[in-house]
């Protein structure tokens, strides 16, 4: 890549090194940070806090570090550069994130001064194999898969100045929260519906809900409208009496509609988030599809079915989305 440390070796800059020859080192190179301080005669932690500032993944830490051999392949072809990375969303990414976002999911801005930010995803031990779909539904941009020691397991990709755009118009300064404008509900999707159902909603007696608890909606009878319109099914508002707050409701006569996006669009391992008796009627003349809920080479439904959480399964599950085994890898814990 033709790097001159000598240019970036400055003891009066702030940091001393650019984001560029850092990843160069630490990625392409696989050199320790005990190998770059000795270069920049400096110490191990000020390597660390190098990586920290400019959100580069380490190879191994205390408690995760599953980097994606994708991401290591974007960084020699040049794509992930101190800017950000330059890869752009897929429609079924981008799809998936309106969705997830609409519901629990989040993104988090890396810094102002490169405009660039990540989509994180977390979920417990029960949906294990659901947060792996979405990891492997982000490649290549998926950075590292961590599981808790409670048994939660998260995400997350690499900072994109897409993701980083697209963070600024949720979280545009009215709170903590994201506000959900009119642009969000237009851009949704059926798929995207699908998404936000299975994050954040749940069905009872004859039909389902739709919750938007992390989030400020512009106007929800506006909402409602648009989405009746626009997927065909009676959409209405439900107010809760326990908290007060608002949900996208699924009356009786619309379930079964809502039922078959479920069919055609959830991953395998939650359509226990269908509602049973639609399921049953609707099972002689429609079974759930892989096709269209997986992307071009993920599981398959009988590697989901004879998924186990816990330990090494859950490792090697990482392993089969492409994302090695920590315990394989060489390098420095950071």
């Amino acid at each position: 890549m033709g790097f001159n440390i000598g240019t970036v070796n400055d003891k009066k800059a702030k940091l001393g090194i650019t984001r560029d020859l850092l990843v160069h080192l630490y990625w392409v190179e696989s050199q320790s940070t005990g190998d770059i301080a000795c270069t920049f005669d400096t110490t191990r932690a000020t390597v660390a806090r190098w990586l920290k500032y400019h959100n580069v993944p380490t190879r191994q830490s205390k408690n995760f570090a599953h980097i994606s051999p994708a991401y290591r392949k974007l960084v020699k072809l040049g794509h992930i550069s101190y800017e950000g990375c330059d890869v752009a969303l897929t429609p079924l990414q981008r799809s998936f994130l309106i969705g997830t976002l609409c519901g629990d999911g989040c993104l988090k801005k890396t810094s102002d001064r490169t405009g660039t930010g990540y989509y994180a995803g977390h979920h417990g031990p029960k949906q294990a194999a659901y947060l792996l779909h979405k990891a492997e539904l982000m490649q290549p941009l998926t950075s590292r898969v961590h599981t808790n020691p409670d048994g939660d397991v998260e995400t997350a990709t690499v900072s994109t100045l897409e993701l980083g755009q697209l963070h600024d118009r949720l979280y545009n300064g009215k709170g903590s929260k994201k506000f959900l404008d009119r642009w969000v509900f237009e851009d949704l999707d059926e798929r995207g519906l699908v998404y936000w159902y299975l994050d954040d909603g749940s069905f009872s007696q004859m039909h389902y809900t739709i919750n938007c608890y992390s989030s400020v909606v512009y106007n929800w009878e506006d909402v409602q409208k648009l989405l009746t319109r626009k997927f065909g099914i009676p959409f209405a508002i439900h107010n809760s009496y326990t908290n007060g707050m608002k949900s996208i409701y699924v009356p009786t006569d619309g379930a079964g509609l809502f039922t078959e996006l479920m069919l055609q669009y959830a991953h395998p391992s939650m359509l226990w988030k269908a509602h049973p008796w639609y399921m049953s009627v609707l099972s002689d003349n429609q079974q759930p599809s892989l096709e269209g809920n997986l992307s071009e080479g993920s599981t398959t439904e009988e590697s989901l079915t004879s998924f186990e959480y816990g330990g090494n399964s859950c490792l090697s599950k990482v392993t089969y989305f492409g994302m090695p085994d920590t315990q394989n890898m060489g390098g420095d814990t950071v």
